[in-house]
């Protein structure tokens, strides 16, 4: 803890993402839900300054996402709905569609919903948290 040691700053490395091969998106995806945690819920904090050392430019985009996606989370008060692509990688829904998704799951968490993001149509079972893609099935 920080209190322990009263740190101000830390520094935390994109950990396994290079010669590991730990998922970039996975990490990034941790990461921010770490520091997310540890700013709700520490208190007081001496940390003042949280920085994400990234090195590889693909690895950099990729934290540049998440960081946008909590971001829009955060500042929505809502949770983040994210969708599994081809790839098998989990991406956020954007802002207007995360509260669809949402209000449909507060209106009744039972029922399927029926999207269209992009150029796609989805169906949404938000009972299994399963998603669809209609257009290509």
């Amino acid at each position: 803890s920080d209190l322990k040691v009263g740190a101000q700053s830390i520094a935390l490395p994109a950990l396994g993402t290079g010669m590991f091969g730990f998922p970039a998106d996975e990490c990034a995806r941790i990461t921010f839900d770490v520091i997310h945690s540890h700013v709700t819920s520490v208190s007081p904090s001496s940390i003042q300054s949280i920085r994400i050392v990234v090195r590889d430019p693909a690895c950099v985009e990729v934290f540049q996402k998440e960081a946008d996606a909590q971001a829009c989370a955060v500042l929505a008060g809502l949770p983040e709905w994210r969708y599994q692509d081809d790839k098998g990688e989990f991406s956020p829904y954007d802002a207007d569609l995360s509260r669809q998704i949402e209000a449909a799951y507060q209106a009744n968490p039972l029922n399927k919903l029926h999207i269209n993001h992009g150029e796609y149509f989805y169906s949404i079972d938000l009972q299994r948290n399963v998603q669809m893609n209609t257009s290509t099935g």
